[in-house]
């Protein structure tokens, strides 16, 4: 019974965080509190995105100073929650460290569910604030704002591949043709609406099953656990479907020079973990530049670069179908499996297989350089750079995640818990 209750309290306590031992881009290990549905729940307005929300609002300076009234105090009192919920889960963290009793997770339930209930009176108290100080032209654009507020939060917790891409913000970078603007503008009209909607069930979703957390615990059922997991990446689905329906019909208007570079960034944003760079890409991009390269050693390494940015490439398309179908099937006793670091199957094969490709590309590196470049190369410690903010479960020799940093809080997100600035939460409306 022992050995049920840890595997049904590991799904009742991460959520649809389970869904992340798929390898989806998302959230830590289980028992973790920092990513994932949990990341969002203590999650505050920050000075960066409030001004975002006063640009689209229009807001005049004098309406500026007051709502920034309004938001330190709404920001003293998040903090001051956040403070106290981290307490008691380092306590019960610590705890669980010390007995590897995972009854002791138990307490917590009604501890958060208390803090998500008092965040949600503290967001709307301050959102209804805001709409007191706005004229009426101001109030008829909340809505489309209080959608953004949504996405902006909801959309960094999706855990399975494809669930956290953001079309707008794609569509943003991608400087579409005035042309192609004014057809696909429509069309991420209701792409916001649509996901809008399914947004809001995922959440609902995940609340619910952090209220049977108590039941799963107490009773080891895995037939609930299973049921539990099935529920949660049905809502998942739900959001990573939108997406990719979305992003298809965008990449549909694009002129034909334009949609390799569409379907790459798609890609990228749906299996950041798969796209991440790699020791051996940035390692080639240093020596690319280095400039005490002789003739023969610019050819050897550009032959190398071409070479693993082709075989990369093959390895990353496989690896991505692979994730995608694990994170549809995989049932619960194969989470718990892969949570204990056994990577087995078509998926931990193809991670090998991109690790020894890895490998052999250093080496074959090293073989063109001199000794004293060599010792210039970055390590694997040298993580800098886009993307470098978030390490989301590579091994050593996986290189450096590729999502933003999900945490700090507080106005300009330094303390802990809240948010870190903007999330990927896209365009307006």
């Amino acid at each position: 019974m022992k050995r049920g209750v840890w595997l049904v309290g590991a799904v009742a306590m991460a959520a649809a965080t389970v869904l992340a031992q798929g390898g989806g881009g998302g959230g830590g290990r289980f028992g973790g509190f920092g990513g994932g549905p949990f990341g969002g729940m203590n999650q505050t307005i920050s000075t960066r995105d409030l001004t975002r929300y006063e640009d689209f609002l229009q807001l005049t300076p004098e309406q500026r100073d007051m709502v920034k009234t309004l938001h330190d105090g709404y920001t003293e009192q998040a903090n001051a929650q956040n403070d106290s919920l981290r307490e008691k889960m380092d306590k019960v963290r610590a705890e669980f460290q010390d007995t590897r009793d995972p009854s002791v997770w138990q307490g917590l339930q009604g501890t958060m569910e208390e803090a998500r209930a008092s965040r949600k009176k503290m967001d709307a108290a301050f959102l209804d604030d805001v709409k007191a100080v706005l004229t009426a032209d101001q109030s008829a654009r909340f809505p489309q704002l209080e959608r953004l507020i949504r996405r902006d939060r909801m959309l960094p917790r999706g855990l399975m591949s494809g669930e956290r891409v953001n079309v707008v913000e794609l569509a943003e970078q991608a400087e579409l043709p005035a042309e192609v603007k004014a057809q696909a503008d429509p069309v991420l009209e209701q792409y916001q609406e649509e996901l809008d909607r399914a947004l809001v069930k995922r959440t609902e979703v995940t609340e619910d099953t952090m209220r049977q957390a108590g039941v799963l615990f107490r009773d080891g059922d895995m037939e609930k656990a299973e049921a539990l997991l099935d529920k949660a990446r049905e809502a998942a689905v739900a959001v990573r479907d939108v997406n990719t329906k979305y992003a298809r019909q965008i990449e549909g208007m694009l002129p034909d020079d334009k949609k390799a570079a569409w379907q790459d960034a798609v890609r990228r944003a749906s299996f950041p973990q798969i796209y991440r760079p790699t020791q051996a890409s940035r390692a080639l991009e240093a020596a690319a530049g280095f400039a005490d390269l002789d003739d023969t050693q610019k050819t050897g390494i550009a032959a190398l670069q071409a070479s693993y940015t082709r075989d990369s490439a093959g390895v990353n398309l496989r690896l991505g179908e692979a994730q995608q179908k694990a994170e549809e099937t995989m049932s619960v006793m194969e989470i718990m499996r892969r949570g204990r670091g056994q990577d087995d199957g078509p998926l931990g094969d193809l991670r090998r297989e991109r690790r020894d490709l890895d490998r052999t590309t250093l080496d074959n590196l090293k073989k063109i350089l001199r000794p004293e470049q060599v010792e210039r190369l970055p390590s694997n410690e040298d993580r800098g750079g886009p993307g470098a903010g978030n390490r989301q479960g590579g091994g050593p020799d996986e290189g450096q995640g590729g999502g933003r940093r999900r945490g700090g809080g507080g106005q300009d997100g330094g303390r802990p818990g809240g948010q870190g600035g903007r999330r990927g939460g896209g365009g307006i409306g």
